[in-house]
């Protein structure tokens, strides 16, 4: 986790937080398809984009791997105390 971290995007620069992951993908022979974990140096970004006061949510941005595949946006909506919807 890294708060307020400084990001330079379209000549602009601007701070937010930032969740640096590492994982393994797994198909569905159990057949590893990704693995980031032991790779020092790929690290992978998850940014949050906004915030969502009316619906309890949170957008984050994941900027994908190996020349951006698998980028995108990930939804969590807080459905109670102890459940989030992904």
């Amino acid at each position: 986790k890294e708060e307020n971290k400084l990001t330079k995007r379209a000549g602009k620069q601007f701070y937010r937080d930032v969740l640096n992951t590492k994982f393994i993908v797994r198909g569905s022979s159990n057949t590893i398809l990704q693995d980031t974990k032991n790779n020092n140096l790929q690290t992978n970004t998850i940014y949050s984009t906004k915030i969502r006061s009316y619906d309890n949510s949170i957008i984050l941005y994941y900027n994908g791997t190996n020349c951006s595949v698998g980028w995108g946006n990930i939804f969590l909506k807080k459905i109670s105390n102890t459940q989030i919807s992904w």
